[in-house]
């Protein structure tokens, strides 16, 4: 009898535990934030702008999350259970993971397809987009198992996701900051901003290639197949070719000065690279770019969106990924990145890549999360077993917002225009004389009164001196700095940089002080 009353007693209170949708208040929300309570302000930021151009946006803090949603096994599960509730009651169909993996939490996949006789644990963010099925259906902590045989299952998950992720690889104030601005000021500029194309591309194997040597397999074939793909489109993009050898037609030899010159330019939109990586690094012809320099690009606000068949630069769980440090550089680099957060296999990440720009360049414009969603669709039918599509659909992710737009995007919201979201159009001209000693002028356009910040900072991103700051005129300004910090005290010789904030966007000048 005792067992009895106990397990009535267990029942009733199972049945008296709220359900998820439960918990979630009445609302109707088409894109959410989820991240800590400390990075929640500078991503409302951003929910404000998606308002603006008529979206209902929400953030969400994991501390919410984790004390109102009954609990899963981890707190990955639990965030999913609000995913899942999220998109069923409010109709949610775009989720920002709102800071790294000390952030938001990682959904490990586990993977015996690679290196042969051992496993991979994959990170996974498609985990909080694939809602349907059960990701750990066997009960044995091995996380998205495939179909082995009738005796071995594996676990039931679904790889056809109902929502699009994204990831922003920020784990404090300042690094949100930066994502935020970016992603505004490229959302901002979207009927132009992706109209330029640059295709880096290396020979693959074997990996130590010098010129002579035999080539068994180029990354300039998997280019060239991208450029005629984008040469169909409605509206050709203008493409440059870089390329590291000469067999295939290009525009310009792949070197390290040429690749770093064109990402600091700001003049392409859109960079793919078919080269090797190294976790942090990236190899470009004759030398390599390290996760250290993309933290000094200063193409802002020209930020452009990065893709590639590159090996794991996109590991954001590892610490110090390229991807990431795109990303986060103070004063440009990318806005979004498109990768593998595990070793890639070429041939089949380039069936991915060409349905995703296929998506974005001959069937959009549209936003980039979708896109990346239907890039996927036509792979899920290979993906039950242990596969190289299995293994490349769970490591493929998306460090951005996948609701950035990619065009000027029509949907619910109406054909939106440059007009609807956060004025565009500040100007900040090159300093004038630059090298200079120890006197330069600012010149600074405001297509419309507002707020204004123009500071100047050194490389490691310290603020040295904020020359403007408050409510200023629409037009033309001038101001002159005379190389001396915030407390009057002259500054030693090197390169500054000039950043101009206004209007959810951001302009950059380097400065170069000779003494």
């Amino acid at each position: 009898m005792r067992r009895i009353a106990i397990s009535v007693l267990i029942l009733g209170l199972l049945f008296a535990m709220p359900t998820v949708a439960q918990v979630l208040p009445p609302m109707q929300v088409d894109h959410v934030t989820v991240t800590s309570s400390e990075l929640a302000t500078e991503f409302w930021r951003l929910a404000a702008m998606r308002q603006h151009e008529g979206m209902r946006a929400r953030v969400v803090t994991l501390g919410w999350i984790l004390a109102n949603v009954p609990a899963g096994v981890d707190d990955a599960e639990t965030v999913r259970h609000f995913v899942q509730a999220a998109h069923d009651e409010w109709g949610v169909q775009f989720v920002l993971l709102g800071g790294d993996e000390t952030v938001v939490p990682v959904r490990y996949v586990h993977s015996t397809f690679y290196p042969y006789g051992g496993f991979t644990d994959i990170p996974a963010d498609l985990y909080y987009g694939s809602l349907e099925g059960d990701w750990n259906a066997d009960g044995d902590d091995l996380w998205g198992e495939p179909y082995s045989s009738e005796s071995d299952p594996g676990d039931a998950v679904d790889l056809v996701p109902e929502v699009s992720v994204g990831r922003a690889p920020v784990s404090d104030a300042g690094e949100a900051a930066r994502f935020v601005d970016g992603t505004i000021a490229a959302d901002a500029a979207a009927a132009q901003q992706w109209a330029d194309v640059l295709l880096m591309a290396e020979v693959l194997f074997p990996s130590e290639w010098q010129p002579g040597d035999p080539v068994t397999l180029d990354g300039a074939m998997y280019a060239d197949e991208l450029y005629e793909l984008l040469a169909s489109s409605p509206v050709p993009p203008e493409v440059v070719r870089m390329y590291e050898r000469d067999f295939y037609p290009h525009d310009i030899p792949l070197t390290r000065d040429n690749a770093w010159a064109a990402l600091d330019g700001g003049q392409f939109g859109m960079v793919n690279l078919f080269d090797h990586g190294w976790l942090s690094s990236v190899s470009v012809g004759d030398g390599v770019l390290t996760s250290e320099d993309m933290l000094g690009l200063a193409n802002a606000p020209e930020y452009f969106v990065v893709t590639g068949i590159v090996s794991s630069i996109t590991a954001f769980h590892l610490g110090d990924c390229l991807y990431e440090a795109m990303l986060n550089a103070p004063y440009g680099g990318a806005v979004a990145g498109v990768g593998a957060s595990a070793p890639a296999f070429p041939t089949t990440s380039q069936a991915y890549l060409m349905n995703l720009y296929s998506q974005l360049y001959i069937h959009g414009p549209m936003r980039l999360g979708p896109a990346l969603e239907e890039a996927r669709l036509p792979f899920v039918e290979n993906t039950e077993r242990n596969t190289v599509h299995r293994w490349t659909h769970l490591s493929l992710l998306l460090l951005g917002d996948p609701a950035l737009r990619m065009g000027p995007v029509p949907d619910w919201a109406g054909d939106l225009t440059a007009a609807d979201l956060p004025v565009s159009g500040l100007r900040l001209a090159a300093a004038a004389p630059n090298p200079f000693n120890p006197v330069t002028e600012l010149r600074f356009t405001l297509p419309a009164e507002g707020q204004a910040r123009l500071g100047v900072y050194a490389v490691d991103g310290r603020r040295v001196g904020l020359l403007v700051d408050g409510t200023v005129a629409a037009g033309e300004h001038r101001v002159t700095w005379r190389a001396c910090d915030s407390d009057g005290r002259s500054l030693p010789s090197g390169v500054y940089l000039a950043r101009l904030e206004a209007f959810g966007s951001v302009a950059t000048q380097r400065l170069t002080l000779v003494r």
